[in-house]
């Protein structure tokens, strides 16, 4: 099981390694499994107080597509936003169970 917080992938600095063209996101994240695997993302709540402008949430944005965004690929997009804005995408392999924990 991989566990991956809003508050780390905001924090960390990829400098592009995880480049892929789906998304134009400034944090671009792939993730790597089959059936037998599992990721959880924890959304970033900083006060607990519900959505405000400094919180961030993961949404599913795409299903089965390649990292070049077309159809009929073997990722799942999900897209860590706040207040409309992108700050980053994940690319999960279509296969892994993904939960969101908000």
């Amino acid at each position: 099981m991989l566990q991956i917080e809003a508050r780390d992938v905001l924090a960390a600095e990829y400098d592009r390694l995880f480049h892929f063209t789906a998304t134009t996101a400034p944090t671009r994240i792939i993730v790597e499994g089959g059936a037998d695997d599992d990721v959880i993302l924890f959304d970033l709540d900083p006060d607990g107080a519900g959505p405000l402008p400094d919180s961030h949430t993961w949404q599913l944005v795409a299903s089965d597509v390649g990292l070049d965004g077309g159809v009929g690929g073997a990722y799942d997009l999900w897209n860590l936003t706040s207040g409309g804005s992108v700050a980053a995408t994940l690319a999960i392999d279509a296969d892994i169970e993904v939960s969101v924990i908000t």
